[in-house]
């Protein structure tokens, strides 16, 4: 069984800019605005803190587990104008993002993954069948 409190301390010594390049790597911007076109959500608009990047948001706090709300903002956006919101303008754009968007970015990030571990075995087998016949 997985120590999930022991994997987030392993992946909290990452170094910051290696944990935003997978984030952004492996969930694009452009796959969070289809499943937020998909789930309904790209509908409400927040010039502040658009669906696509409270999405990011959300997972980015998994990422970034020891540190708090505006400093993960500051991780996401580094360069940004205005400053850094409040906790309260943090709890509604979570609120009005709601859960269904996180629900089926995560199916579809787990079925793909499931899917390329398939092929990648697949591949490992089709090796040592041809290392065998040698």
């Amino acid at each position: 069984m997985i120590d999930i409190g022991k994997e987030a301390n392993a992946f909290a010594s990452w170094p910051t800019q290696e944990r935003l390049h997978a984030l952004k790597r492996i969930i694009p911007r452009a796959r969070v605005e289809e499943v937020l076109a998909r789930t309904g959500q790209d509908r409400s608009f927040c010039s502040r803190l658009p669906g696509w990047f409270m999405v990011w948001f959300v997972i980015a706090l998994g990422l970034f587990c020891c540190d708090c709300y505006r400093q993960v903002f500051r991780w996401l956006q580094p360069f940004r104008r205005g400053g850094t919101p409040g906790r309260s303008t943090f709890f509604e754009a979570r609120k009005r993002l709601g859960i269904a968007p996180l629900r089926f970015l995560a199916n579809q990030v787990i079925a793909c993954r499931a899917a390329w571990s398939k092929r990648l075995v697949r591949l490992v087998r089709r090796r040592e069948a041809w290392s065998v016949k040698d």
